[in-house]
């Protein structure tokens, strides 16, 4: 008898302890559809503000604040009345007719070490698929990279090997030592050798719009 009551005992425990092992299992199964269903509901949110933002010319970019392409300006820039005008301390770049802007857009220029340039310049070079003559890659016959992110100036070159230049494509050159604007990667900070690193939708677009001889005003 005694046995039979521990045995039923054990047994309520067990259908109790499942019942509420099944009730909180209920409860998240609710939370997370719920907790699922906001976020769906934030990114259809956050979605259709971000097509209306580029209905009006903005263009996303990571780490930085969205450029943005004014359309009915940019219609008017042609190679022969753009200019370009760099701000060093808001890491922006903007390409103007007169003082109408057609573009503005974060950029990363250089470091502390490697310094942008500030003054008047004008585009010298044009080159849609420039190599770096100084910065790059070590690399083998194969094209393997033996070593990377080396400065030729300073990095021995190994046996067998050969240098490739770092890619900066849409080469606009500023200088005779090597600056200028080129499509290339934004942390969110200051980090070339020097250049003036553009979004890749944008530097296109500034590229196009620009000729040899195009003026460029870099102030700090």
């Amino acid at each position: 008898m005694k046995n039979g009551l521990q045995f039923l005992a054990l047994l309520f425990a067990c259908l109790t302890l499942c019942q509420c092992k099944t009730l909180e299992s209920r409860r998240m199964e609710k939370f997370e559809a719920e907790a699922a269903l906001k976020k769906l509901q934030r990114d259809q949110i956050r979605a259709e503000e971000e097509r209306k933002m580029r209905e009006q010319g903005y263009i996303f970019v990571p780490n930085h604040e969205p450029a943005r392409v004014h359309k009915e300006v940019f219609a008017e820039v042609t190679p022969a009345n753009a200019r370009v005008r760099i701000d060093l301390s808001e890491q922006r770049v903007y390409l103007m007719k007169g003082d109408k802007v057609a573009i503005e857009t974060p950029c990363s220029t250089g470091t502390s070490s490697h310094p942008t340039p500030t003054g008047s310049f004008t585009i010298t070079e044009k080159d849609p698929d420039h190599r770096s003559n100084l910065y790059g890659d070590y690399v083998d016959s194969d094209g393997d990279i033996i070593r990377s992110g080396v400065a030729v100036r300073k990095h021995k070159k190994p046996r067998g090997a050969r240098f490739l230049g770092a890619p900066m494509q849409n080469f606009m050159r500023l200088t005779s030592y090597g600056v200028g604007m080129h499509i290339g990667h934004l942390p969110g900070y200051p980090a070339s050798h020097g250049c003036i690193r553009l979004p890749e939708e944008i530097g296109p677009m500034i590229y196009e719009k620009t000729k040899l001889g195009t003026p460029v005003r870099i102030v700090p």
